[in-house]
């Protein structure tokens, strides 16, 4: 029950920090101090960002695999070529 008391904390502030800051300036330090949880427990429930965006923004999950489906060979090879120059985190 605890657990998923933290992990209801985080996904909240996940989604409000993304929301305010934006993805590449929501730093893990951020979060901990947001949710008064230290950052190794963060990790625990979320190993990387892109995991938080997966189960924080179900939406964006759905509406990529929507896009992805309905692509042609051409157009998922540009798509890699453009998620290669602007990867996450960078």
């Amino acid at each position: 029950m605890k657990n998923n008391r933290i992990k209801a904390r985080l996904r909240e502030s996940i989604r409000k920090c993304f929301l305010k800051y934006g993805f590449h300036h929501t730093s893990l330090k951020t979060l901990a101090l947001d949710t008064n949880i230290p950052i190794g427990n963060i990790h625990h429930y979320f190993p990387s960002k892109a995991d938080m965006v997966v189960e924080c923004f179900p939406e964006l999950s759905y509406k990529w695999n929507e896009l992805l489906q309905g692509s042609s060979k051409e157009e998922l090879q540009y798509l890699r070529l453009i998620l290669e120059t602007q990867r996450i985190g960078n």
